[in-house]
């Protein structure tokens, strides 16, 4: 009864951050012209809801653990939203370009991992060679390599919460739930196996 209520208690935090988001998603949505200093953040608040809400239905068919999963992906969405927004107080232009030169890139990686075989038949292997080319001739082979790596940030996910003084929120949350991302949490299941009233210890 206790977990019930915590999960009850949960899943109303995520209604209520969700009441903000979902006011501010059509304000970004509608703006005719869209701005071009609001299309990263639109896309965070999407890619925030969207969690929210997937944390939200685990919830309550009762698959907390999984949903824990999600707390993780939340989590790096946060850090990387932060640090985002130190970066374009920097430079938006630039934060702009290396976000889809990253989205781009990493495009191109799965393509080439499929030997091209996922594109249709139309498509012309060199135009896309062409645009990888353009995109690796604006950044320095250093830059270039951390971006393949890291993404727009060109930092891995701890230095990011250390730029953005969250570094004791990542030691708590991050490192906690990457068991459940990497399903080293299968000995969570002993205590309710153990438990149940089917099962009988000898």
């Amino acid at each position: 009864m206790k977990n019930n209520n915590h999960i009850a208690a949960f899943v109303a935090g995520i209604d209520r951050a969700c009441e903000v988001g979902k006011l501010l998603l059509p304000i970004l949505e509608n703006q005719d012209p869209i701005q071009k200093r609001n299309i990263l953040v639109l896309l965070f608040v999407r890619k925030t809801l969207r969690l929210l809400d997937a944390m939200k239905c685990l919830l309550m068919y009762q698959f907390d653990e999984e949903a824990q999963i999600l707390i993780r992906a939340l989590f790096e969405t946060r850090i990387t939203f932060d640090y985002f927004l130190i970066l374009a107080q920097k430079d938006y232009d630039m934060t702009f370009q290396q976000y889809f030169d990253c989205v781009m890139l990493d495009k191109m990686r799965q393509i080439e991992a499929l030997d091209f075989s996922i594109l249709p038949p139309e498509s012309n292997k060199n135009h896309w060679n062409k645009i990888k080319d353009e995109i690796s001739a604006r950044y320095t082979p250093k830059i270039l390599a951390m971006m393949k790596k890291y993404g727009f940030t060109c930092l891995s996910l701890e230095a990011r919460a250390i730029k953005t003084g969250n570094k004791k929120l990542y030691d708590l949350v991050y490192r906690m739930y990457s068991r459940n991302v990497h399903s080293t949490d299968v000995t969570d299941q002993l205590i309710p196996y153990l438990l149940s009233n089917k099962h009988k210890t000898s």
